[in-house]
């Protein structure tokens, strides 16, 4: 639920960048797609610290 949580704002700021951005919109999905990878990241790291 927190994965979605946090990924769901995503889908609004991909729309929104690529509305006013000159950037290709293979460059923003690059970007937003490791900013998922990374928020999965320090949530799977966040709970094994937890769990010591």
């Amino acid at each position: 639920m927190v994965g979605g949580m946090q990924s769901s704002w995503l889908w609004y700021v991909a729309v929104v960048i690529g509305a006013f951005s000159p950037a290709s919109p293979r460059r923003i999905w690059g970007v937003l797609l490791i900013l998922i990878l990374a928020m999965l990241a320090a949530t799977a790291a966040l709970i094994l610290l937890k769990g010591r």
